[in-house]
């Protein structure tokens, strides 16, 4: 079954540099792309559509996931949270340096 639509977006939990990606995806949703263009690096970044159609998380801690990151890589998934409208990374995250070490 496809995922749960995601809840409304709470603007005042974004930064203003969050809240112009929220634009940019909204805005490459209704044009019906795939991707948009990142503000801040001009990488291409994939859209929720285009995730939903995929079928499954691919594991790259996406943006913006629809699959809650069910395949991401725990330790990099403990690093994101999600800020209402997309994923992101977790400022307050620190890494437990003893992971990875045998």
């Amino acid at each position: 079954p496809p995922p749960p639509p995601p809840p409304a977006v709470d603007y005042s939990k974004l930064t203003d540099q969050e809240s112009f990606i929220h634009k940019k995806h909204k805005e490459a949703i209704e044009n019906f792309h795939f991707t948009y263009d990142d503000p801040a690096t001009g990488l291409k970044v994939v859209t929720r559509l285009r995730h939903f159609l995929k079928g499954t998380c691919c594991g790259n801690a996406c943006r913006h996931c629809v699959y809650n990151h069910q395949n991401v890589d725990p330790e990099r998934a403990r690093s994101r949270l999600f800020n209402s409208a997309f994923w992101v990374e977790d400022p307050e995250y620190v890494e437990d340096e003893s992971e990875g070490f045998l």
